[in-house]
C-alpha cells in the first residue's frame, strides 16, 4: 500500500519490521524502488534476495529501463530463469512504460507464445504515446480482442477525433461496459459533436461518475455551462472529480462568480481545484487573487506556474510574465510556448527567437504549438530570413507536421515583405485548403504591390472580407 502511494521510506520501515522476510515480501520490497525511481535501492534490494524469481528480474529490469539504461534492462530480462509468458508481458510492460515502446515492440515479436495481455500492453502503449497507426495496425492482428483491447481502441480513435471508427469499434464489440461506453462518449466530447454526446449519454442503461463529469466537460467545451450545470446537479452524490469538472467548466467559460460559489461549497479540495480557481481568476485579470491561490497550494506544479506565465503573456504584461518564468524550478515546452507566444502577440518578434533557440538549447524539445507561435512572431515582425529557417527546421531536424497554421504564417512573412510570387506557391503546395484570412494577406500583398491574383479554382469560394481585397486588386 506504502508504495503504491509514493511513500518509500514507510515501505522500508514495515519491510525492516520483518524478522524473516519470505520471497513475496521482497518482490513487494524491489517493487516499491522500481516503481518509485530508486534505482541504487532496487539494485541492492536485488543483489540481497535469497531466491530471486521472475517478478524479481521484471522489477528489476523495469528499474533500468525507468532510469534509461535500456541495455542493462534487457541483459536482467535474458537472465530471468523460467520464462513464462508472464515475464515476457513484464518486460514488455515495463519498456512500454518507460518509453520504449519500439524496444517492446521487439520483444513482443521474439516471444515464443503471446495471451490476450500480451496484445492489451502493447496495443495500449502505442495508442497511449500517440503512435495511433501502429497501435491500430497491431489491433487488428489480435485473434481474438477481449474488451480491453476493443476499448483501448475505442480511446485512441477519440484522442485523434475519428469518431466513425470509435462508432464502428463500439457496434462491433461482442460486449461492452462501462469504460466502452464512455469512451464513445468521451470521443463525441472530444470531437466536438454535443448532440450525439448528449444523445448516447441519455440512452446509456446506467451512468457512474465518469459518465457524468465526460457530460459536463462536453457541454463546457462547447460553452453550454448550463446544461453542465443540470447534468452536475442530476448526479446522486459528488466526487471531487465531479466538482472538479464543474468548477473548469465555469473557469474555461468565464463564470468567475459562479465558479467562487462552487469552490467554497465544496467539502475540500485538491490541487486540481485549486489550479482551476486559480485559472478562473487569471483569465479574469485578478492576478492578485490568482496569486494567493499559487501561494495556497501546498506543491506548486508546472502546470500552476504554466498558467500563470500564459496569464500575464496573453494579456500583454510581458515583464510579469518574464519574471514568473524566470522564478520556474523547471521550465517544460508549455511554459516555453506560453511565453513565446506572449512575446509573438507584443511584437516581441526576437525575443520570441531567441527564446525558440534557448529551449533547445536545454533540452526541451519544440512541438507544433512552439513553431505556431514563434512563426507568428517572424509574421507580425516581417522577419523573413529567420521565418524562412524555422520553417525548414520544423519538418527536418525537429520532424513536426506542418499544419495549416504554419503554412498561413509562412504566406503572410512572404506577403508582408513583398514576396507575392513566393506566397502563391506555397499556397499552391499547401496540403490544405488555404483558410480565408491567409487568402486575405495575400490579396492584400497583391494589391499593394500591384500584382494580379492567380487563383485556383477551388479558391473562387471566398468569403466577403477576402472578395473585398480581391475586388481592390483591380480597381
Amino acid at each position: 500500500m506504502y508504495g503504491r502511494c509514493g511513500s518509500v521510506k514507510n515501505a522500508q520501515e514495515v519491510f525492516d519490521s520483518i524478522s524473516y522476510p519470505n520471497d513475496f515480501s521482497w518482490n513487494i520490497m524491489l517493487g516499491v524502488y522500481s516503481q518509485n525511481g530508486h534505482l541504487q535501492e532496487a539494485k541492492n534490494t536485488f543483489d540481497r534476495m535469497p531466491n530471486p524469481n521472475a517478478v524479481s528480474y521484471n522489477s528489476m529490469a523495469a528499474a533500468y529501463a525507468q532510469n534509461g539504461n535500456l541495455d542493462r534492462a534487457k541483459e536482467i530480462f535474458d537472465q530471468t530463469p523460467r520464462k513464462d509468458v508472464g515475464s515476457w508481458n513484464g518486460i514488455i510492460q515495463a519498456l512500454s512504460q518507460a518509453g520504449y515502446v519500439e524496444a517492446a515492440k521487439e520483444v513482443f515479436e521474439a516471444m515464443p507464445q503471446r495471451d490476450i495481455v500480451s496484445w492489451s500492453t502493447l496495443t495500449a502503449a502505442y495508442a497511449q504515446l500517440g503512435h495511433f497507426e501502429e497501435a491500430e495496425s497491431l489491433f487488428l492482428r489480435i485473434p481474438e480482442p477481449n474488451v480491453v483491447t476493443w476499448n483501448t481502441m475505442i480511446s485512441a480513435y477519440a484522442e485523434v477525433g475519428r469518431t466513425k471508427n470509435a462508432m464502428f469499434a463500439y457496434d462491433a464489440m461482442p460486449q461492452r461496459n462501462m469504460v466502452s461506453m464512455n469512451g464513445l462518449l468521451r470521443a463525441f466530447g472530444l470531437a466536438g459533436e454535443t448532440k450525439s454526446a448528449a444523445i448516447l449519454f441519455y440512452k446509456l442503461p446506467e451512468w457512474d461518475v465518469v459518465s457524468f463529469t465526460t457530460m459536463i466537460m462536453v457541454y463546457s467545451r462547447r460553452g453550454c455551462v448550463e446544461e453542465a450545470k443540470l447534468v452536475f446537479d442530476s448526479m446522486p452524490e459528488h466526487d471531487m472529480v465531479a466538482y472538479n469538472a464543474m468548477l473548469v467548466g465555469y473557469a474555461e467559460n468565464g463564470y468567475l462568480l459562479e465558479g467562487e460559489r462552487l469552490f467554497f461549497s465544496m467539502p475540500g479540495n485538491n490541487l486540481e481545484t485549486l489550479h482551476a480557481l486559480m485559472a478562473s481568476y487569471a483569465q479574469h485579470m485578478h492576478f492578485a487573487k490568482a496569486m494567493n491561490v499559487l501561494d495556497a497550494m501546498p506543491v506548486r506544479t508546472t502546470l500552476s506556474w504554466n498558467t500563470m506565465v500564459a496569464a500575464y503573456a496573453q494579456n500583454g504584461y510581458i515583464q510579469k510574465a518574464r519574471s514568473m518564468f524566470a522564478l520556474l524550478p523547471r521550465a517544460n515546452v508549455d511554459t516555453y510556448n506560453s511565453m513565446i507566444n506572449g512575446f509573438a502577440k507584443a511584437g516581441y518578434g526576437n525575443d520570441a527567437i531567441i527564446l525558440f533557440y534557448e529551449m533547445i538549447l536545454i533540452g526541451v524539445f519544440p512541438d507544433s504549438f512552439t513553431f505556431s507561435s514563434v512563426l507568428a512572431a517572424c509574421s507580425h515582425g516581417g522577419l523573413l530570413k529567420n521565418g524562412t529557417k524555422l520553417f525548414v527546421l520544423l519538418s527536418g531536424e525537429h520532424q513536426v507536421t506542418p499544419h495549416v497554421e504554419h503554412y498561413s504564417s509562412m504566406v503572410d512573412i512572404y506577403s508582408r515583405v513583398g514576396l507575392v510570387t513566393e506566397a502563391q506557391e506555397l499556397i499552391d503546395m499547401m496540403p490544405f485548403f488555404p483558410q480565408p484570412e491567409t487568402l486575405r494577406a495575400l490579396l492584400n500583398a497583391c494589391r499593394i504591390q500591384k500584382q494580379l491574383f492567380r487563383a485556383s479554382a477551388e479558391w473562387l469560394d471566398l468569403d466577403s472580407n477576402s472578395c473585398v481585397s480581391l475586388s481592390n486588386i483591380y480597381k
